[in-house]
């Protein structure tokens, strides 16, 4: 009994967050006080991602990632995945009911849900969140998250973790794992005391969401993303998709040669990030704090700027520096992880998931 606990080997808690582009992989092991609420400490022991240029072929996924975990030396059997699947379809928005007791919610959870997404009931995944047992303006209703995620969606990610031989723990949402980072760690020191704006500028989509003192409260999911952008500049520039994705990180927005495409690509973005802040500050009197943001996008240079000018907002990358007195990082992946902390926020909040085990 004692040399099976000597050589039992340790299991792996994997974030794995399937993006349009890159799979991205973060291993780390993590402790929770409070109630699970607060990040107390962590360590991540391995970062990486891989290319993968082909999302409508489940098969080709599940390869994928079969071929980057075994060539980095990583047991699958004994990997415990929290994964997301960064698709378009998610649906995240606050509403109000009147008020009811949890039995009620759950029993008309239905009922609830099918007022507000866009689709069949028996076609979504979703979940119930309470936030809050009253609203501050109106104390006969309560607030709720809806999250709602296309079922074909987790179920083909469950597919791929099963078939990958790997322990499935969730499948959730690309936001919650940032969400569970920021809070987690009070990011910056006031992330659970103010209003901020997380933008994650992906592949096929971009996301807008809004968090009020540490919780979400919705998520505006525009149809825009990167591969609009790379289209376009194939098409102006003459050159090919492959040259760009491999120099994307090079490009600069201040750059002639690119700008007006810049400023056509962002200009519907920009627009619907100035309505946010308007819509909040009119009906709620509320401010806003900071605007982070994260995802493939944001590391063309000096995006931060040409928002911060065109918003007229402060607006910011989110930064390793404040992270590193909570989460430490193996240091064969330290500079992987803080060159690339933009592309990892998602899969590092999934992989912090495996240590918090949230109370209801």
């Amino acid at each position: 009994m004692f040399l099976d606990f000597i050589f039992k080997k340790k299991e792996n808690n994997l974030g794995l967050d399937i993006g349009n582009h890159l799979i991205k992989f973060v291993i780390a092991d993590s402790k929770w006080t409070d109630n699970d609420r607060v990040l107390s400490s962590a360590k991540v022991n391995f970062v990486g991602n891989i290319r993968i240029d082909n999302l409508d072929d489940p098969n080709v996924i599940q390869e994928t990632i079969i071929k980057f975990l075994d060539e980095n030396k990583i047991d699958r059997a004994l990997t415990k995945t929290i994964a997301c699947i960064s698709g378009p379809n998610v649906i995240v928005r606050t509403i109000e009911e009147t008020q009811r007791s949890k039995k009620d919610l759950e029993k008309d959870k239905e009922e609830i849900v099918s007022k507000y997404i866009p689709y069949g009931i028996d076609k979504a995944k979703y979940d119930l969140i309470v936030l809050n047992q009253s609203l501050p303006y109106d104390q006969s209703k309560m607030e709720l998250l809806l999250i709602s995620l296309l079922l074909e969606e987790v179920v083909i990610v469950e597919d791929i973790i099963k078939n990958s031989n790997l322990q499935k723990v969730a499948v959730e949402f690309d936001l919650l794992g940032a969400w569970r980072l920021l809070e987690g760690i009070n990011y910056k020191g006031n992330f659970n005391s103010t209003v901020n704006m997380l933008i994650d500028f992906g592949a096929v989509s971009t996301k807008i969401s809004v968090f009020q003192e540490g919780k979400m409260k919705l998520l505006r999911n525009l149809k825009i993303g990167a591969d609009d952008l790379i289209k376009r500049m194939v098409e102006v520039l003459a050159v090919s998709k492959e040259e760009l994705l491999n120099s994307f990180e090079e490009l600069s927005i201040d750059d002639a040669k690119y700008q007006n495409i810049f400023i056509k690509h962002f200009e519907s973005i920009i627009k619907e990030i100035k309505r946010t802040i308007s819509t909040y500050k009119s009906r709620y009197s509320v401010d806003f704090n900071e605007i982070y943001i994260i995802g493939g996008v944001s590391k063309i240079k000096n995006l931060d700027n040409y928002l911060k000018r065109e918003i007229e907002f402060n607006v910011e990358k989110i930064n390793y520096e404040y992270l590193k007195n909570v989460i430490k990082v193996e240091k064969k992946y330290e500079n992987e992880f803080k060159e690339n902390i933009a592309i990892y926020v998602n899969a590092l909040g999934l992989a912090l998931g495996h240590g918090q085990q949230r109370k209801t």
